[in-house]
């Protein structure tokens, strides 16, 4: 038995960023639930894109399912939350499943968009969790971490993809990426990692995440994640859970 979340009103809330010693402007972000997008709402969001660059950042729920996805510009973070229970799984027989008119202008405003990078921390895995937990493609799809050499696990990783610790806050950088997860946080700072000069070179050398052509095999298994092992040649394997 499926149940479905009740959509709740659209807030608005800024922040500023505890990440980089340098200062930027409050962030302005946006959450709504996925029923509520509407396309006015995306276009307000997408007016505010620089060079087509968005940052994205999941979360999940209970099962690992994927429960929001943040997405951001420079300026702005569109936070869009998932109803419990909608997955790529066919609806029972006599049933139907219901509308998702919200992840579909996601899916071609964003996810398959044929202009628009998207840049994660861990690509592979919202790749992954994008098809699997709710049948949609990714294009374009940039993982952050495959632009460093150190172990794509550790902090040194995150640091190194930052710009180095003399233009960070160490313990915010820490904090955000071992001890909480704050999605919008997250999601707009993978957009400003990709207008770093110092990142420019090594991302010409990530061959993009595309579903569409390398898309993973499921041997069976519940739940499992998938890890880019050549980032250059944007093969994928497999590991359980």
């Amino acid at each position: 038995m499926f149940f479905y979340d009740t959509p709740t009103a659209m807030s608005h809330y800024e922040f500023s960023q505890t990440i980089f010693v340098e200062n930027f402007p409050p962030i302005s972000v946006t959450s709504i639930h996925e029923d509520a997008l509407k396309r006015t709402i995306l276009n307000n969001f997408l007016e505010s894109i620089v060079d087509g660059r968005i940052g994205v950042a999941p979360a999940f729920g209970r099962q690992r399912v994927l429960s929001e996805i943040a997405l951001s510009s420079s300026s702005q973070v569109l936070v869009v939350r998932l109803s419990k229970g909608r997955s790529n799984q066919p609806a029972p027989i006599g049933r139907k499943n219901p509308p998702k008119k919200g992840r579909d202008l996601l899916r071609s405003a964003i996810f398959c968009h044929p202009s628009r990078r998207k840049y994660a921390f861990k690509m592979d895995k919202f790749a992954a969790a994008l098809l699997l937990d709710l049948g949609y493609h990714l294009t374009l799809g940039i993982d952050l971490l495959s632009a460093s050499n150190r172990d794509r696990d550790s902090l040194d990783a995150i640091l190194d993809i930052l710009g180095g610790e003399k233009k960070l806050h160490k313990r915010a950088v820490r904090a955000e990426f071992e001890e909480k997860e704050d999605i919008a946080l997250r999601a707009w700072t993978a957009c400003r990692a990709a207008t770093l000069l110092s990142m420019g070179p090594r991302l010409k050398t990530i061959s993009p995440i595309d579903t569409t052509i390398d898309e993973p095999v499921r041997y069976g298994f519940s739940r499992f994640q998938y890890t880019v092992t050549h980032a250059r040649t944007g093969s994928w394997r497999s590991r359980q859970d």
